[in-house]
């Protein structure tokens, strides 16, 4: 496929449903991967049982991340130009007059 990928008004609007879930998945697992990225946890006394609760919680951080960009590729791969996942912020590309504009959406607008 070539890109970009130009959209008219209602090919985009089309789209809508599909790229809020992916972006509300985005902002779930955004923030589940700051969370985890806060957690330090070290085991001075080779403790097994710390040692598998690291690996589990490194297990999740790497699942999640991997979930992360799985969802973000999946835009990309449609064409959606993502600006801002924190604020549901994408733009599709169009053609407006036989030039290269960006139709905005924000999650919440029709």
């Amino acid at each position: 496929m070539e890109y970009p990928i130009y959209y008219t008004v209602e090919e985009a609007k089309l789209l809508l449903p599909t790229i809020e879930e992916k972006i509300h998945k985005l902002m779930r697992i955004q923030k589940a991967l700051e969370f985890l990225s806060t957690i330090n946890i070290e085991n001075e006394e080779g403790d097994h049982n710390v040692d598998l609760m690291i690996t589990k919680l490194n297990m999740n951080y790497y699942k999640k991340l991997y979930l992360y960009h799985k969802y973000l590729t999946e835009l990309l791969t449609m064409g959606v130009v993502v600006k801002d996942i924190q604020k549901g912020l994408v733009d599709f590309y169009a053609k407006f007059e036989g030039r290269d504009i960006f139709l905005c959406w924000k999650i919440g607008e029709e």
